[in-house]
């Protein structure tokens, strides 16, 4: 699961969606801007196709370190103002602030750990 957020944002995600750097320079400046007053650190604001699959819009952070990206989907760049996106990545940007995204990794260790222990314990005794 540690491997995977290192991997995912470079080389899996971009297997499946078409990653490019934010057109719009002031969108990219400002959450750029907002991330650095808020101590968030990310270096780079990317917008996915989304809309060849879908009509939903979302935002989203993967990766650590070096790897950590900003994500966009276009429908979301299309479908709101500057302060509105500014907002929702604000939400984004929280879920790292208040500890949520160790918490869900420490829980996904723990639940497939649980999940494979007994294939761990030995076979399995059919009665």
């Amino acid at each position: 699961m540690l491997c995977i957020q290192f991997f995912a944002p470079r080389w899996i995600l971009p297997l499946f969606n078409t990653y490019s750097p934010l057109p719009k320079e002031d969108l990219c400046s400002a959450i750029l801007s907002y991330a650095r007053s808020i101590d968030f650190p990310v270096e780079n604001v990317f917008v996915i196709d989304g809309s060849r699959r879908s009509t939903k819009s979302n935002a989203f952070f993967t990766g650590f370190g070096r790897n950590r990206r900003a994500v966009l989907f276009d429908t979301l760049v299309a479908a709101h103002t500057l302060p509105e996106l500014i907002a929702i990545l604000a939400h984004e940007m929280a879920h790292y602030k208040k500890h949520h995204i160790l918490w869900s990794l420490g829980l996904g260790i723990l639940h497939t750990g649980l999940l494979l222990s007994p294939a761990a314990a030995g076979p399995w005794q059919m009665p």
